[in-house]
């Protein structure tokens, strides 16, 4: 049973970090309606949550004239799009256009931290950027109180197990052996989002919070691996011209060039543990190695 007259709308809600945010609130006896092109798969994923809490939706995130119908009754939502490069902006922007005029008072956007890098240098933060005051613009058209919350999660700890998935007993990177580099787990994205959509809106406002969850270097990554999977693990840095050679073979179905360039050459200028998380989370933020520990069966 329900403990709240709110009711949340997820795009995203059936992948990586998008089900963890989904179950998070389902936890809280919060009503959820999901948005999925395939509902009879969403209905599998969240088959453990109580069905007069969960609604599943068909449709896709450019499925405007759902959205239009089904916004309605809606008091927030949280927006996560990670597919719709190039056309991030418009997307993200026709969406809470859409659903502030439904009534819907609080867009939680999912967008991208900026390393501290300036707009424009980096492909796909500044498609997040942009896409952020896309929303922003949209709360403004309107004279009653909107609010827009944006969440800029560091790197995701769930590449390590996919795109960056390591060799038998090595992995590379540019980085040079003791340089800083930022991760966050999905665990902790989901918590902060459930928490941040759950509270009180005011209680954030319109407002902004980085997310990351532990800041290694390469070499603590070597130290993780081989204690996790009990076997030694060596680090191999190598050019950008070989990372961009070799990522461009494993990710080139998934993003743009451009984005791949970035990848393979970005540098981090205040890498930081973002102290904030361990508020919303009631605990610290997960490490690398308890998350690596807990997907070891996806790791080589």
């Amino acid at each position: 049973m329900s403990v709240t007259n709110e009711r949340i709308f997820i795009i995203g809600g059936t992948g990586n970090v998008g089900e963890r945010t989904v179950k998070a609130i389902a936890a809280k006896k919060v009503p959820i309606t999901v948005l999925s092109r395939d509902p009879s798969k969403a209905q599998s994923t969240f088959s453990s949550i109580d069905a007069s809490l969960l609604t599943v939706v068909k449709g896709g995130y450019d499925d405007l004239d759902t959205l239009k119908q089904v916004f309605p009754g809606h008091t927030r939502l949280f927006l996560l799009i990670n597919h719709a490069l190039g056309r991030m902006v418009q997307v993200k922007g026709a969406i809470a256009r859409l659903a502030f005029a439904s009534g819907i008072k609080q867009i939680v956007d999912l967008s991208s931290s900026g390393f501290g890098i300036p707009l424009y240098d980096n492909y796909l933060l500044t498609q997040h950027t942009l896409a952020e005051q896309a929303i922003l613009d949209a709360a403004a058209d309107h004279d009653d109180d909107r609010y827009v919350v944006l969440l800029r999660p560091t790197r995701f700890m769930t590449n390590l197990v996919t795109y960056y998935r390591p060799g038998l007993n090595d992995f590379e990177d540019t980085l040079d052996p003791d340089e800083k580099q930022s991760w966050i787990s999905p665990n902790d994205i989901a918590g902060v989002a459930a928490y941040v959509l759950t509270d009180a809106m005011a209680n954030h406002a319109t407002s902004a919070y980085e997310l990351t969850s532990q800041v290694i270097t390469p070499t603590e990554r070597a130290a993780i691996l081989s204690r996790v999977l009990g076997r030694s693990y060596t680090y191999r840095q190598i050019s950008p011209a070989d990372y961009f050679s070799t990522l461009s073979q494993s990710l080139a179905n998934y993003l743009p060039i451009r984005c791949i360039y970035d990848i393979a050459t970005m540098v981090e200028h205040t890498p930081h543990v973002s102290r904030g998380i361990s508020i919303f989370l009631g605990r610290e933020p997960e490490t690398l190695e308890a998350f690596l520990t807990a997907n070891k069966h996806l790791l080589p």
